[in-house]
């Protein structure tokens, strides 16, 4: 958050920054619906100018914490176990996928959700929702590129 206040020359304490984003009800899916058609039509716009083709990436990732909430003094919301591949071991953390549109010199992460083992949906129902939020933009022809966890059959019918 230091870094973020020093680097926007924003002339208040750097507190005030971090109270925006911990005290302010702002709607994160509100902000992201807005941001998406800017990024889709940034990104085209770089396509077409580089002669480069439209990417599509989907992931998932683990973002490690240090301790369980057993172990912790505060306990983190939705941190689960979760199996990490890379470690081959189950690590303590939060589960996210995440969709990414890019050419092969400029990216920007386009949509991400928490995946919560409890809520009843798979990792690949969070990335064909992801998918549907690209459907009806108009879009030059691209490629979908993902790991072999989201490469599913469900997926691809929904590309």
């Amino acid at each position: 958050m230091t870094d973020v206040h020093h680097w926007s020359f924003h002339p208040n304490h750097r507190t005030t920054l971090s109270h925006f984003f911990t005290k302010s009800p702002w709607d994160e899916e509100t902000l992201l619906r807005k941001l998406q058609p800017w990024i889709l039509q940034r990104i085209q716009r770089i396509a077409k100018r580089e002669n480069q083709p439209l990417f599509v990436s989907m992931d998932d990732t683990i973002c490690q914490k240090t301790k369980p909430s057993s172990r912790a003094v505060h306990a983190i919301q939705g941190c689960d176990w979760h199996f990490s591949h890379s470690d081959h071991q189950w690590v303590w953390g939060h589960s996210l996928v995440w969709l990414m549109v890019h050419t092969f010199t400029q990216a920007f992460p386009f949509a991400f959700r928490l995946y919560d083992k409890t809520a009843g949906r798979s990792k690949i129902d969070l990335a064909i929702e992801m998918l549907s939020s690209l459907k009806g933009k108009q879009a030059q022809r691209g490629c979908v590129a993902n790991t072999s966890l989201h490469l599913h059959q469900t997926i691809c019918k929904n590309v």
